[in-house]
């Protein structure tokens, strides 16, 4: 915090990437409002599925795969995924969790899984850099984060016509409504979660309504936009 309040200091102008970022920004680090924009991120949807194998995704049609892309850190919350899926896993005993990535809370969330008779379960896939191919295959992608900016790998799974369940956080209430493009539920509430997915795994009209939206809301967040808005942020600010 200390860092980030002497910044305004030395910079002109901050680029927040949703206006929760920047109310977040406004509060945290008493940066003035008048230093700061948004413009929201943007996805190269083109380069993406140029990395999607144009091979069909095999999928074991008798399992549900739940899935979550992200560093295994505090930020991202992974606790409160392992502890619905637990709920969702008792109920609907074909349900499976994959996890991809790496990170400090690894051993504690490999521990947790182990505690808790879910090791046939739930699978820890490590870091993979051929992300969007994995992703493809999932049923539903979760985030569990504690905090976020905007959010990206929610845009990444709409574009691959992935289901997405999301903390509110950062800009996910900013391009995100719940029930219509995707499931938003409340921060480190393991409960809420849990209640998502088990929607998310009951109800197949509800994924199509989710699918749908979500494909027609990345159209809004291209990286062309991205990149036409940080020219203008430029060029208005440069004089």
């Amino acid at each position: 915090k200390i860092y980030e309040r002497n910044k305004k200091r030395f910079v002109d102008k901050f680029i927040a990437t949703s206006p929760n970022d920047k109310d977040l920004m406004i509060k945290n680090f008493h940066i003035p409002e008048d230093m700061i924009e948004v413009i929201y991120l943007g996805l190269d949807t083109n380069e993406l599925m140029t990395r999607v194998s144009k091979d069909p995704v095999k999928k074991d049609g008798s399992k549900f795969i739940l899935g979550h892309i992200g560093r295994l850190t505090f930020q991202k919350a992974q606790i409160y995924l392992l502890k619905a899926f637990k709920i969702v896993s008792d109920k609907y005993p074909d349900t499976r969790l994959e996890i991809i990535g790496e990170g400090e809370d690894k051993d504690s969330l490999v521990k947790f899984v182990q505690e808790n008779d879910l090791i046939d379960k739930v699978v820890f896939r490590g870091y993979i850099s051929d992300i969007y191919n994995e992703m493809k295959k999932f049923d539903a992608h979760i985030l569990t984060s504690r905090f976020e900016g905007m959010g990206y790998v929610n845009l990444e799974a709409m574009a691959l016509g992935v289901p997405v369940i999301t903390s509110n956080v950062g800009g996910a209430t900013n391009f995100l409504k719940d029930r219509h493009n995707a499931l938003i539920t409340e921060v480190e509430d393991h409960l809420s979660t849990a209640n998502a997915i088990e929607e998310i795994v009951s109800d197949a009209a509800l994924r199509k309504i989710l699918v749908e939206n979500g494909l027609k809301t990345v159209q809004d967040f291209s990286v062309e936009r991205m990149a036409r808005e940080t020219v203008n942020f430029y060029l208005k600010n440069i004089n």
